[in-house]
């Protein structure tokens, strides 16, 4: 990239770049004053498809042109393309200056406001698209800019097209393209909606996109929302601006705004609720074409001039009263024919009446065989043949082949001038810039903002009392309840000497001993057994009463049960009960007052200036015109209007030229009728 370029603008810094070409900073001087222009630069030999660059490039630079003059939009400066000494072709697109919206916000860090403001300016230079059919296609923050006059810009129309476009190529970003353009769908108005929508998510989310964490899983997370998830809730943020994002981003595109005024009144609503006041500013969703002050004065002397040699004062005082007789017949003349005409031909009558004798009757008109009725005349098609085409072009156009043109080439002028909107001043552009306030809410010492009012509490000891269930006895806090309860008694059986209890008796197990001539013998108390030859013993077990549960008395068992008392608080009248303390709301309006940041005026509770930005110098054109030396040229083909005309006799009919065979329909008048009946 060179450092000097045409129209002696010197290369500054370089900007940006993308897939085709780069984006420097441009300064010059004149007369002292320092201006500065942003330049797109494209190097033919680094692309691929030439043609096709420059054919986009030259779109890019019409599309710009015809929206001129908008405050929405980056303004058009100039474009050229020229060759190198070593063979090399470069393209060059010289516009406005602006800082793009992702360094603006890092400064600011993110205000709501601010970002609302945003969407509603974007949302305007949408409106000036749509009027022209132009869908943008690709925005996104670095696409959006800030300008020295403090509006929001869209700029970088490379990806634009005009709605219906057929064969177009996918486009965009995709981080921020809606459904329909990743789906190789046709675009439509609200394709750029949703991704202005995206952006302002971005903006509000703390610079992130929804459902990317990292950079590592952005594809994962174009997938989810390309499969119609809804956008995550950005923590913080209000429901109705949540809900105004999920609108704009809505999966299904019959869901979303469907124009970018329905988007930028729900902004501005929501942008209002939050500042207080409206921001004081003519806005308006048709974009007038501006006419310079020096054209202004030329169109005034030309019919000051104009007026002058049709009515010279001298001549029409000579006539005057002669002039006013004539005239006074004339009018009643007239007035007496239109009168009398529309008394006897131009009758309406409403459905189901017919005219007689100038008056509307009940009754009905009737063809013959073969004819159409049209009115109260019958209509027989007798011949059609083809309408011819007739191609028409707006004024100043002349028509080429099947296109209109103009080519004009008029002198520039030259000197101190401004960008649409600003007011030359000596050497300063100036344009009015107002904005909301801060608004700021006071409160009396101990008193504590809250929901728009001055909250206070007075605060007082709850009176405690305590309830028990019934049938309990209460005892500092705590409810008893005593009974007896024989259920719960028991019997306890054990054994003595150690046997082992079986069917409540006690049972001692021995082996026999033997002696001498006695082969079994056991021991006194016990009894042998031939079945298992062991010594037996059986005996009554002790028994003992005992209680499952509380305590034994006598033949019955005494069951305590405790528990806490239920404990209840009561406040004195007026207050109200918060946990175990009373306490009562006292609320007074805050004091309001507004103010303005530094350089800005309080006015009727809006903060006005007057921006002035050094007025630029040289030779400049009119909007619509670009500027070649010390030329201003336009050239521009739209398609022109079709008018279908047909030849003497024929009637034109759905573009087709017909020859009618025309009568008298036939009167049936009901009252009539019913006398013959």
């Amino acid at each position: 990239m060179k450092k000097n370029l045409l129209n002696n603008w010197e290369v500054v810094e370089k900007l940006g770049e993308g897939s085709n070409g780069e984006v420097y900073k441009a300064y010059k001087k004149i007369d002292g004053i320092p201006l500065y222009c942003a330049v797109k630069h494209i190097s033919l030999s680094k692309v691929k498809d030439t043609a096709t660059v420059i054919e986009n490039l030259k779109k890019e630079a019409t599309i710009m042109q015809k929206l001129n003059g908008n405050k929405h939009i980056i303004n058009y400066l100039n474009s050229y393309k020229e060759t190198t000494d070593n063979g090399e072709v470069d393209c060059y697109i010289y516009m406005e200056l602006a800082e793009d919206v992702e360094k603006y916000f890092a400064r600011i860090k993110n205000s709501v406001p601010e970002v609302l403001q945003m969407g509603i300016d974007i949302c305007q230079a949408l409106e000036a698209c749509q009027d022209l059919k132009i869908i943008h296609r690709d925005i996104k923050p670095s696409n959006i800019f800030r300008g020295e006059d403090g509006n929001f810009k869209l700029g970088d129309f490379g990806a634009a097209t005009i709605l219906g476009s057929k064969n177009q190529i996918f486009t965009g970003t995709y981080n921020y393209i809606a459904p329909e353009i990743y789906q190789k769908e046709q675009p439509d108005f609200t394709s750029d909606l949703y991704s202005l929508g995206l952006v302002m998510y971005k903006l509000l989310n703390h610079n992130k996109l929804p459902f990317i964490e990292n950079s590592s899983n952005e594809n994962e997370a174009i997938k989810k929302r390309m499969s119609g998830k809804a956008l995550p809730r950005i923590n913080g943020l209000s429901p109705e601006i949540m809900n105004i994002l999920n609108k704009a981003c809505s999966f299904d595109k019959a869901s979303r705004y469907q124009t970018p005024t329905e988007l930028g009144q729900a902004l501005k609503k929501a942008h209002f609720n939050i500042v207080g006041v409206r921001k004081m500013s003519k806005e308006s969703s048709n974009f007038e074409k501006t006419v310079s002050i020096q054209e202004m004065k030329k169109l005034e002397e030309k019919e000051k001039k104009s007026f002058k040699q049709k009515f010279n004062k001298n001549t029409f005082s000579k006539y005057k009263k002669q002039l006013r007789i004539v005239l006074l017949i004339i009018i009643l003349l007239a007035i007496i024919l239109l009168l009398t005409r529309c008394s006897l031909d131009n009758i309406s009558c409403e459905e189901g009446y017919i005219r007689r004798f100038n008056q509307c009757v009940k009754g009905y008109y009737t063809c013959e065989e073969g004819y159409t009725l049209n009115g109260d005349e019958c209509e027989k098609i007798t011949e059609t043949i083809d309408a011819t085409p007739k191609l028409n072009c707006e004024e100043g156009y002349r028509l080429d082949g099947q296109l209109c043109i103009i080519n004009e080439t008029k002198d520039a002028e030259n000197g101190y001038y401004c960008a649409a909107g600003y007011t030359l001043n000596g050497t300063e552009c100036q344009i009015p810039d107002a904005k909301a306030p801060v608004v700021n809410a006071n409160c009396p010492s101990g008193y504590t903002l809250y929901e728009e009012k001055c909250i206070s509490l007075d605060y007082k000891t709850a009176t405690t009392s305590y309830s028990c269930p019934s049938g309990y006895t209460l005892s500092n806090g705590i409810c008893t309840h005593t009974e007896n309860n024989s259920s719960y008694l028991q019997t306890r059986y054990t054994c003595p000497e150690g046997g082992s209890l079986e069917n409540n008796q006690c049972h001692i197990e021995k082996d026999p001993t033997s002696s001498w001539g006695y082969y079994n013998r056991c021991e006194y108390g016990y009894q042998y057994s031939y079945s298992d030859r062991k010594c037996h013993r059986y005996y009554s077990p002790t028994t003992t009463r005992y209680c499952e549960k509380g305590v034994l008395n006598g033949s019955t068992c005494v069951v305590t049960t405790t528990t806490v008392a239920t404990i209840s608080y009561k406040c004195p009248s007026g207050y109200d009960l918060y946990g175990n303390q009373c306490a009562k709301t006292l609320a007074q309006a805050p004091n309001i007052t507004y103010t303005c940041d530094t350089g800005y005026t309080l006015n009727d509770n809006v903060c006005s200036r007057v921006i002035s930005v050094p007025a630029k110098y040289g030779y400049h054109c009119e909007t619509g015109y670009s500027l070649s030396g010390t030329k201003c040229v336009i050239n521009n083909r739209v398609e022109p209007t079709i008018e279908y005309q047909c030849i003497n006799g024929y009637t034109l009919r759905d573009n087709k030229c017909v020859r009618l065979e025309v009568e008298d329909a036939t009167p049936h008048y009901e009252d009539e009728e019913t006398d013959n009946n």
